[in-house]
């Protein structure tokens, strides 16, 4: 069965009030309020509640029943949708947006996804040679000056979907290529309510394994391997890196 992906995002903000959050809780199953409510923080319940919300809106746009996706963790922390293999999941969160990937597949690909507000930052150069791979660190600082600083968070988006696809947690961002590893990669940016810019990244998994390539080629992005749907409309690929 060919594969599809939806990418859905939601705004935190409004959960972050009490009583709104409440009257959503009121409306779910009671696992899911369950679930929502398990924090003790207050901002770690507003981003379940948004996750939630935004995996809900992607149900109705992939013509899923909403009770047939029941969202469960494995050993390691990771998402995972309970009793289905045609279907993989990763969650992310970043100021006032939760992003929620959904991969459908027989068998779905497992993917990771990451999304981080775009604000400025110092000497970005620096801080990709020492936190990032060399494929993404030379991305970097190949970007005009003007970009740099998009340049790095785009980087670090790649490099922590990668991370969130493996599981391995994020010590492991150094060495996260994702092109390296044969995965598809897919990188935007979107805004919230408010006209804040983000910039999200997916990596997925590709049936058909490449030639590997140099760790210096940076013009050679493995492009996503299926269309996307975001946020209920169907995007074209963007098989890119930045």
């Amino acid at each position: 069965m060919g594969q599809t992906c939806y990418l859905q995002t939601a705004e935190i903000l409004p959960f972050l009030d009490p009583a709104k959050l409440d009257h959503y809780l009121f409306c779910l199953p009671v696992e899911r309020a369950a679930r929502i409510r398990s924090p003790r923080s207050v901002r770690r319940r507003a981003e379940r509640a948004a996750a939630d919300h935004a995996l809900t809106l992607i149900c109705r746009t992939a013509g899923i029943p909403r009770s047939a996706v029941r969202l469960c963790e494995a050993a390691s922390g990771k998402p995972r949708i309970a009793g289905r293999e045609d279907l993989t999941i990763s969650i992310s969160h970043s100021g006032n947006l939760a992003a929620v990937a959904l991969m459908s597949g027989t068998p779905a690909p497992q993917i990771g996804l990451d999304i981080q507000k775009i604000a400025p930052v110092r000497d970005p150069a620096a801080l990709a040679a020492r936190f990032l791979s060399p494929r993404l660190a030379e991305s970097v600082r190949q970007a005009p000056p003007e970009s740099v600083s998009d340049a790095l968070i785009a980087a670090w988006t790649l490099a922590e979907a990668t991370v969130k696809l493996t599981g391995a947690g994020i010590g492991a961002a150094k060495t996260a290529d994702p092109v390296a590893m044969h995965c598809g990669c897919y990188t935007d940016r979107v805004t919230d309510g408010w006209g804040q810019p983000y910039r999200i990244a997916m990596v997925a998994e590709l049936r058909e394994k490449c030639d590997p390539l140099p760790a210096d080629d940076i013009t050679s992005p493995l492009a996503f391997p299926c269309s996307v749907w975001y946020n209920g409309t169907k995007d074209k690929t963007k098989g890119v890196f930045l």
